[in-house]
């Protein structure tokens, strides 16, 4: 039987005050799905009103964004890899994984490795579009490596055991760490000069409360379900771009 908004909101809350692996409710269908959506919607107006003044103050409003490149590409192009390619791809390596014990760890790699990727930018400084090989090697081999190693040498039952302890015990932990690094990685979405980064929680904000809910989504009504709030979420503010468009 699907929730209503305000059942699904109070749900939500208290799944946030402790996430929680296995929440899995029912199948994912248009009758849980509606109110599920509109939950989100509630959660992320109520957010852009909070963040509004802050959003003043930081001068987004003049912030050049990635999004407006869009307007000059071909619109059926854009809407499919804005509307289907990328929020299925987010969904894969960000709220697929949620689910699995030793796929949360190989997530949580991947993360190391870009943060090894971004660390490596000071020793190895990118000249005009050339990418030095090792800063893509190192982090790479980090990952490999590291997940090799998870499958072949802790495949006994005793060790998928440990690794299901500690998944289960530091599961917010990790709920939250994958959730403010997607939206760290958004940041990237906008051209600051001088201090302006130092209002990236700001400028990611929304970002980061889509993560919380599309990753509460995917616990509670499975993988597909985080895939088309994350397909309509870009769509919306997609059709305002292209509604927009000069002539």
């Amino acid at each position: 039987m699907a929730e209503t908004v305000g059942q699904e909101l109070k749900s939500f809350y208290d799944f946030l005050k402790y996430p929680e692996q296995n929440i899995f409710k029912e199948k994912f269908s248009v009758n849980n799905f509606l109110p599920l959506l509109s939950t989100y919607y509630v959660v992320f107006i109520a957010g852009i009103i909070l963040l509004t003044p802050f959003a003043a103050l930081a001068g987004l409003d003049s912030m050049p964004h990635k999004l407006a490149e869009l307007q000059d590409m071909n619109k059926w192009l854009v809407l499919l890899i804005t509307v289907i390619t990328q929020p299925f791809l987010e969904e894969l390596m960000f709220r697929l994984p949620l689910k699995y014990h030793r796929g949360l760890i190989v997530l949580l790699l991947t993360m190391g490795g870009m943060v090894i990727y971004m660390a490596l930018s000071g020793v190895y400084p990118v000249k005009g579009d050339d990418i030095p090989p090792m800063r893509i090697i190192i982090p790479i081999a980090f990952v490999i490596v590291s997940t090799i190693a998870l499958f072949v040498f802790f495949n006994k039952e005793e060790d998928v055991n440990r690794i299901r302890t500690f998944v289960s015990k530091y599961f917010p932990h990790c709920f939250y760490l994958v959730a403010v690094y997607f939206a760290f990685v958004h940041f990237f979405n906008f051209e600051t000069t001088g201090n302006q980064w130092l209002f990236t929680p700001i400028m990611v904000f929304p970002q980061f409360l889509m993560a919380l809910f599309a990753g509460y989504s995917r616990l509670k009504y499975g993988f597909l379900s985080a895939v088309v709030l994350h397909m309509i979420n870009n769509l919306l503010p997609l059709l305002v771009i292209l509604f927009l468009k000069p002539v």
